[in-house]
């Protein structure tokens, strides 16, 4: 809404699929718990699961990977490489 209450209506709206990096640019940062209340099943699922979604990720997105359990790190810093 405008500050008058109007309605703003969307200059554009495309899927991001659809759209090339450089005609715009989105960021991603997944947060992964990975103290020891973890077990190794949940582990292997969110791998699979985040695995997935890396692959799957329209090109738009640079994302990265973030890691806590005493300490946060970056595993994977902010990439477009979706490998």
């Amino acid at each position: 809404m405008a500050d008058d209450g109007d309605p703003v209506p969307p200059a554009r709206v495309t899927h991001p699929a659809a759209l090339d990096a450089d005609e715009t640019g989105a960021e991603l940062s997944v947060v992964v718990d990975d103290s020891g209340s973890i077990v190794d099943c949940d582990a292997h699922f969110l791998a699979d699961g985040l695995g997935y979604l890396f692959a799957h990720l329209p090109a738009v997105y640079a994302a990265e990977l973030v890691k806590f359990a005493t300490d946060v790190f970056t595993a994977v810093p902010r990439t477009r490489d979706r490998e």
